[in-house]
């Protein structure tokens, strides 16, 4: 069993509010990593993953770089196999979704939480026209301007600074809507490796907005871990207490629905990662116990408390 980290609340805050995510780094650095895995398994290429890394993990990059199979072997051989896999499913998952929804014209995309994600920049031929709108505590949002800005890399993206856990979330409309975001247009909202880490309250809270400006069309995609998987403490669950950022709610599969349901949504899909490792895995990887889904979602057109 996994080693059991608490961490005070208080702490935990300090140490959000005075630096950039730290969990956002390393899922950028382990995407960049995703280059020296065998190419059964290799589902994304991130070019800028690794100028996102911890400074201390970016020292491996020129190892990674002149011997990439052979890095690929040893990280595959570590207890850190399964989060790769899991990032590279996670990844490839979400890009076919936001790739689908553009291809039936929808052109804007609300990225909650947007770290390091480089989507707007990767994806840029293939997702021709299409507007991001990246939403983020400042911090993290900061540097990763800064990191683009250095690195001179333009990206097709109006930023958002934002706290889910203490900004007036009736505000998030009005300010997207102040970059541009037009909500008789249909919208694809990307919530990745956010609602882990957040209160129910938040995540409530922040879907009520994404429901305020999703118009028909719209879809949101949430990106969770199983609650009994977070109980049980995980190995990301460890990482991420170490580094100051917990993870803190998830739903059970089963109950997702009609906890959508009454908040004015429709579940439309939800798939877990063995799900996803049997359609885009060219050989048989197990993840049992990864406990990560990748659910979509539609606003209902009705009042969801119903007659």
């Amino acid at each position: 069993m996994a080693p059991r980290v608490e961490i005070c609340e208080e702490r935990m805050e300090a140490m959000i509010e005075g630096r950039p995510s730290q969990t956002a780094a390393f899922v950028a650095t382990w995407r960049a990593l995703g280059d020296c895995l065998p190419e059964e398994v290799r589902l994304c290429h991130d070019a800028l993953g690794w100028s996102f890394s911890p400074p201390i993990v970016a020292r491996l990059r020129p190892i990674a770089e002149r011997f990439p199979a052979a890095t690929g072997r040893v990280l595959l051989a570590t207890p850190l196999r399964r989060l790769l896999l899991w990032i590279q499913l996670r990844t490839r998952a979400i890009d076919d979704i936001v790739t689908a929804f553009h291809r039936d014209g929808g052109r804007q995309i609300v990225i909650l939480g947007a770290g390091y994600d480089s989507r707007a920049t990767r994806m840029a031929a293939e997702l021709a026209g299409a507007r991001f709108f990246e939403v983020d505590h400042p911090m993290t949002q900061a540097r990763k301007r800064a990191i683009l800005e250095s690195v001179r890399v333009e990206a097709n993206a109006s930023y958002v600074p934002w706290h889910f856990e203490r900004d007036p979330i009736g505000e998030l409309p009005s300010k997207l809507k102040a970059q541009g975001l037009e909500p008789g247009r249909p919208t694809l909202t990307v919530w990745e490796g956010v609602i882990p880490y957040l209160t129910e309250g938040a995540v409530e809270a922040t879907l009520s907005a994404v429901r305020a400006f999703s118009c028909d069309g719209s879809q949101v995609m949430l990106h969770y871990i199983e609650r009994r998987r977070i109980e049980s403490r995980t190995i990301w669950h460890v990482i991420a207490s170490r580094m100051g950022e917990p993870l803190r709610f998830g739903w059970e599969p089963g109950s997702l629905p009609d906890w959508l349901r009454r908040r004015g949504f429709h579940l439309v899909s939800d798939r877990g990662d063995e799900d996803l490792a049997r359609e885009l895995f060219r050989r048989e990887w197990t993840l049992q116990g990864a406990g990560g889904r990748i659910a979509v979602a539609r606003p209902m057109t009705q009042d969801p408390r119903g007659p």
